[in-house]
């Protein structure tokens, strides 16, 4: 999404998921230092009103996202001084930032690992990202219908033209399909 500020104003859901995830792992969230990047953070919103305030009073945050739109408002709208700041970065390139490497103690996510297409790479890079004994907390969806909506929209001629585009850029089978295919 390329509309940071639509996308700021409706994202209630993910707002709501992500406060039960810190309330459930508050001591988690609480003991987290130093460097802290949120891969994904999308407009901004979340990692300065939710995460900010629950983790360490001294750490640093890098907000993370591989759209520019969406840097460009978090550094205008949500930027702390010395605590929060924003970068582009596509965590599914196949070479990472030489600055970047090693450089976070921490990392997490909020319904952006979604959207990656190569899993491996993915998780590859933000071990890189981490420093000796980092941690990681990932919030993905498993599943949800609108995945299945696409899938038989793409069979009706009238959706098919822009539902092959949606295949190609929102649907992930690894997390969204309920088929066992190991049988």
């Amino acid at each position: 999404m390329n509309q940071p500020k639509a996308y700021a104003e409706s994202n209630a859901l993910q707002y709501r998921h992500v406060l039960d995830l810190i309330e459930e792992f508050a001591e988690e969230f609480n003991k987290m230092k130093g460097r802290i990047i949120d891969i994904g953070c999308g407009p901004g919103n979340v990692t300065k009103d939710i995460l900010l305030p629950n983790v360490d009073k001294n750490a640093i945050i890098v907000g993370a996202d591989i759209c520019p739109a969406m840097v460009e408002y978090g550094e205008q709208h949500h930027r702390v001084k010395d605590r929060l700041s924003y970068l582009q970065l596509d965590i599914q390139a196949p070479e990472l930032p030489e600055e970047l490497v090693e450089q976070f103690d921490n990392a997490v996510s909020f319904y952006a690992l979604n959207w990656c297409k190569n899993m491996k790479l993915t998780m590859e890079n933000i071990y890189k990202l981490l420093r000796q004994g980092g941690k990681a907390i990932i919030l993905m969806i498993s599943h949800h219908m609108i995945f299945d909506i696409y899938l038989e929209q793409e069979k009706d001629p009238q959706f098919s033209a822009y539902m092959q585009a949606a295949e190609q850029s929102y649907y992930q089978p690894t997390f969204q399909s309920r088929h066992d295919d190991t049988k």
